[in-house]
């Protein structure tokens, strides 16, 4: 099966369903939202990481979306200028801020941004959303997004690339390719604790 998978840009447009589908299984988004404005919460969620990429590469089995990857670059062009991608999002972003209790999905983000302020890191760029669908794990796909990301940066003359990670997924994965965790930090939901690392890479 890993000879069938191709690899290449995600069509977020065409590509919207499994892309909520994916988004929904890297987070617990359900702690914020009733499950009647999940998907619309995950398409929000998701799209703002589409819309800050550089780079994006989604992994294929028979045309279906399976895994995907987006980078931002500092210094470099954003991808996804799509009106119809742009619109959506502001559509999506309009709804959702009127939903007072989503103020605390910005726990876990405002958390991440102290940590980074802390290190004071000039960093050139950040592995914003990765995930490959459970039904295909353990198939070498998410290595083979995550070295085509850090290819990516290399090419580009990177120095220092972030990324953000918890103890609600596999966050040492990382430690495979040279991401070391530098500050940690915790974020406190009704039903849990959930411990924040930020892990760096340097080139």
């Amino acid at each position: 099966m890993e000879n069938e998978i191709k690899f290449h840009q995600v069509d977020v447009i065409k590509d919207l369903d499994q892309i909520i589908y994916l988004t929904k299984q890297s987070a617990k988004l359900e702690r914020f939202v009733k499950a009647e404005d999940l998907d619309e919460y995950a398409t929000y969620f998701a799209l703002r990481s589409f819309l800050s990429a550089s780079f994006c590469l989604g992994a294929y089995l028979d045309d279906k979306l399976i895994g995907f990857i987006t980078c931002s670059f500092r210094n470099k062009d954003k991808i996804y200028i799509d009106s119809n991608i742009v619109g959506l999002n502001l559509n999506l972003k309009n709804k959702f801020s009127r939903y007072h209790f989503l103020a605390d999905t910005a726990i876990y983000g405002d958390t991440c941004q102290k940590l980074l302020e802390e290190e004071d890191v000039d960093t050139d760029g950040e592995i914003t959303l990765f995930v490959v669908d459970k039904e295909y794990r353990r198939l070498s796909i998410g290595k083979k997004l995550m070295l085509s990301a850090l290819d990516y940066y290399q090419k580009n003359k990177a120095w220092i690339i972030y990324l953000a990670s918890d103890t609600e997924c596999n966050y040492m994965y990382y430690l495979n390719y040279g991401f070391k965790i530098k500050q940690r930090g915790v974020v406190s939901y009704p039903d849990k604790d959930v411990g924040i690392f930020i892990e760096y890479k340097t080139f």
